[in-house]
């Protein structure tokens, strides 16, 4: 058998492990995105439009309070313009809600799309933000100094974001999947090595549970507030 022969079959192996890959991750829902439509399909059907917009609504209200109160830990709302993403990925019991904050940084190199929680106790919304990720001009096909529109910036909360909310059940539906809602927590090792935090949540070592913690920050940001200078709020678009 001559070696051209041997390189056809190869690449026809190759090929075949491909597909057969390809067609398992289809089968397990792998591979595959959802979409805006989908998003909004598991909204109105399993949350319901009032909610949404009624949650989003809570959310720009305090975006706003927060910018005339000057709080500090969202300092940044009062230096650029800003938006609360049109997805709210809502838990099945409705009490949890993962959002985003996208951030234009016109004059620098990169925009912000930053995670956006919120938690429902005693039938009151409190949120609060989370991880940041980095949105570099020049990857995205932007000037080095020139923000991405907000159109884009959703973009890439879709697959950035927000990714994971849905996933495919047996019947090949998409559905909520409430393991998204674990990154919330924020939980500590109470066995952790060396000087790290132990036991409680993020900073609130003394946080028996995650809506202790959710509640300790609240108080924490606003006791943190410039009281020096009044706030000149760039309001949510």
């Amino acid at each position: 058998m001559d070696m051209s022969h041997l390189n056809k079959l190869f690449y026809i192996f190759i090929w075949i492990l491909l597909f057969a890959c390809n067609s398992s991750e289809k089968r397990q829902g792998l591979n595959t995105d959802p979409s805006e439509a989908d998003f909004f399909k598991i909204i109105k059907k399993e949350i319901g439009i009032e909610l949404y917009n009624s949650v989003r609504h809570k959310m720009i209200d305090s975006l706003k309070d927060w910018q005339q109160n000057n709080l500090k830990a969202y300092m940044s709302l009062n230096l650029y313009n800003h938006k609360v993403d049109t997805i709210l990925c809502f838990n099945g019991q409705k009490d949890r809600v993962v959002s985003a904050l996208l951030y234009q940084f016109p004059g620098y190199a990169q925009d912000n799309i930053v995670m956006f929680y919120g938690v429902k106790i005693s039938s009151k919304w409190y949120f609060f933000q989370g991880p940041a990720y980095i949105i570099q001009h020049l990857t995205y096909g932007n000037p080095k100094d020139v923000p991405l529109s907000f159109e884009k910036l959703h973009e890439q909360a879709l697959k950035k974001v927000f990714r994971g909310y849905l996933k495919k059940n047996k019947g090949e539906e998409w559905e909520i999947n409430e393991r998204f809602f674990n990154q919330m927590i924020n939980k500590n090792n109470p066995d952790a090595i060396g000087d790290g935090p132990k036991g409680g949540h993020g900073s609130c070592f003394h946080c028996k549970t995650f809506e202790e913690y959710v509640l300790y920050l609240s108080a924490e940001n606003w006791k943190d507030r410039d009281t020096t200078n009044a706030a000149t709020p760039v309001l949510d678009q």
